[in-house]
């Protein structure tokens, strides 16, 4: 009887254990918009396991490219973007990517612009003028 009991709680935590889920979170301290031509991202992997099998080609990465690729201790991963174009920047990994099984991880976006908004001043007071309050239009571009 004891280990038909053995045997049940083993299975029965085999059978717990071998079918959870990773969560997979991408992050960075960048914020958005950025005008920083490379920066820093994050991938962590929850569950308290090591991962196996997880590597750089399984990053989508759009309007981007990726460099770095770096497993800073079992399960976080590191790399570094840089963007190709001015406008928004994704990473996603999507499920079951390693050996372990995974959930797909929720997009990371980010925007960058490295275009300096531009200034323009319109008033309706013809120069010369000896008005003490002059009206002014600042408008800016973005």
């Amino acid at each position: 009887m004891r280990t038909k009991l053995i045997f049940t709680i083993c299975l029965l935590f085999t059978v717990l254990l071998g079918h959870a889920q990773l969560d997979v979170t991408i992050s960075s301290a960048e914020v958005s918009p950025t005008k920083n031509g490379t920066f820093s991202v994050s991938i962590t992997f929850s569950g308290g396991v090591a991962v196996t099998g997880f590597l750089e080609s399984e990053i989508t990465i759009s309007n981007a490219s990726i460099s770095s690729f770096n497993n800073t201790g079992n399960p976080v991963f590191t790399f570094d973007i840089s963007p190709t174009a001015e406008g928004l920047v994704t990473v996603d990994v999507a499920a079951d990517v390693c050996d372990e099984t995974n959930n797909a991880a929720t997009q990371f976006s980010i925007e960058y612009d490295i275009t300096a908004p531009t200034v323009s001043l319109l008033t309706t007071v013809s120069s010369p003028t000896n008005l003490s309050v002059i009206p002014v239009t600042v408008t800016f571009s973005e």
